[in-house]
C-alpha cells in the first residue's frame, strides 16, 4: 500500500507500442533522410519540439544542421556542422520579462549553466545525430497503395484479437483514419496502441507511419510510390511480445475538424487526388506543422 501524499507517476505510452507501451526511445526514428547529413525535411525536429512545455516562459526551437538557414545561423555562432555530419540543435531564447526569467532560469538552471550562463539572452545546444543505412524485412509500409488497402480491412473495426472498434463503420477507406493514426495526444490513443499489440505478436519487424507532429504526403503515379514526405519508422526488432489485452474502443474514427477543436490548433486537412486521374492513391495533410513553421521563419528572420 502506497503512503498518503506519494505521488505516482504513470509512464505514458510510446505512439504503436502495445502491450505495457514502454517500447525503448532507440525503436523510434524519422523516415528517410535524403543524404548523408540527415535531411528528413524536419520531421525529427517537429517530434522533438512536442515535448516543450507550453507553460515554461522563453522559447525553445528545434533544428538541425541540414537546414541551410539553420547551418548559416550555425556558422554565425562558429558552430558550423561540417559536411558528412549531421546534428540537432536546440535554441533556447530567455523571456524579456523579469518574473517570467526567474522562472525559466530555476527551470532549465542546469542547461543555461552549460550553454552561455543565466545572463545569456540566447543559448545554443548541439547534439549529436546519426544517420543509419537499414534493410528490414517484413515491414509494414503505410506509405504502400496496397499496404494500405489492407490495413483498412484489417483494422477497420478492429482485429478481433488485440483491438476491437466496433463503430469503425464509419470509414470508407485509409485516408479517413490518418486523423487517428496522427492523433496529437502524445503516444497517440487507444486504437493506436491495440494496432501495435497487433504488430509485435505478429513479428512484424518495423511500421512506416504517417507522423502526427508534420504535415504528411504521399505521391502517388500510376499506382506506384514516387514520393513522401513527413514519416517515421518504428523497429520492433527484438520486442516481441508473447500476447496482449484486447483495447476495446467504443469511438468512431476521429476527423481532423474535432482534433482540430480538441487540441485548438489551426486548420488541418486532407486532400487526396481524384479518383481515376494518373495520381490517383495521391494525398497529403497539411496545417499540421503550421506553428513550427511559424517559429522557424521568426527565428531565421531575424537571426
Amino acid at each position: 500500500m502506497l503512503d498518503a501524499g506519494v505521488t505516482v507517476q504513470i509512464r505514458r505510452h510510446r505512439r504503436f507500442a502495445g502491450g505495457d507501451g514502454r517500447l525503448p526511445r532507440s525503436c523510434y526514428s524519422s523516415m528517410i533522410c535524403s543524404d548523408a547529413e540527415g535531411d528528413d525535411n524536419g520531421t525529427l525536429n517537429r517530434e522533438l519540439m512536442e515535448y516543450v512545455h507550453p507553460s515554461i516562459p522563453g522559447i525553445i526551437f528545434v533544428g538541425d544542421s541540414s537546414d541551410r538557414r539553420i547551418n548559416q545561423i550555425l556558422r554565425h555562432q562558429g558552430t558550423g556542422i561540417r559536411p558528412g555530419y549531421c546534428a540537432v540543435c536546440v535554441f533556447i531564447f530567455a523571456p524579456a520579462n523579469s518574473e517570467d526569467r526567474k522562472v525559466f532560469n530555476a527551470v532549465y538552471s542546469q542547461t543555461l549553466q552549460k550553454s552561455g550562463g543565466l545572463d545569456a539572452q540566447v543559448r545554443l545546444n548541439i547534439l549529436e545525430a546519426r544517420v543509419d543505412y537499414v534493410e528490414i524485412e517484413n515491414v509494414i509500409d503505410l506509405r504502400q497503395p496496397e499496404t494500405q488497402a489492407w490495413f483498412f480491412e484489417h483494422f477497420k473495426c478492429g482485429d478481433g484479437v488485440h483491438l476491437s472498434k466496433p463503430k469503425g463503420t464509419n470509414i470508407s477507406n485509409f485516408c479517413e483514419m490518418l486523423p487517428t493514426l496522427m492523433h496529437p495526444e502524445l503516444g497517440g490513443c487507444d486504437t493506436t496502441h491495440g494496432i501495435g499489440s497487433w504488430m509485435r505478436t505478429s513479428r512484424v519487424n518495423a511500421l512506416i507511419y504517417p507522423s502526427a507532429r508534420s504535415d504528411v504526403t504521399i505521391a502517388v503515379r500510376d499506382g506506384q510510390l514516387v514520393g513522401f514526405s513527413g514519416w517515421n519508422i518504428l523497429d520492433y526488432r527484438g520486442t516481441r511480445l508473447a500476447s496482449g489485452e484486447m483495447v476495446v474502443e467504443n469511438e468512431p474514427w476521429d476527423d481532423f475538424q474535432r482534433l482540430n477543436l480538441i487540441f485548438n490548433r489551426p486548420k488541418v486537412t486532407l486532400d487526396q487526388a481524384a479518383k481515376g486521374s494518373l495520381d490517383a492513391g495521391s494525398w497529403n495533410v497539411r496545417g499540421v506543422q503550421a506553428r513550427y513553421d511559424s517559429l522557424y521563419q521568426q527565428i531565421v528572420d531575424h537571426s
